[in-house]
């Protein structure tokens, strides 16, 4: 298998998403479940120290 080597400049990175829609979708939903268990993570951490 041959693989072109590919380039980003800052614009390119945040763009190249947006041209797959499984990719956007999959990036949003793990940013949601990582900002839960954030909330999640505090509030363990707050039941343990207070």
């Amino acid at each position: 298998m041959t693989l072109t080597e590919v380039h980003y400049d800052a614009n390119g990175v945040r763009w190249a998403p947006n041209e797959d829609a499984m990719a956007s979708d999959k990036l949003a939903d793990g940013m949601r479940l990582f900002a839960a268990d954030a909330v999640k993570l505090e509030a363990l951490i707050q039941r343990r120290s207070g």
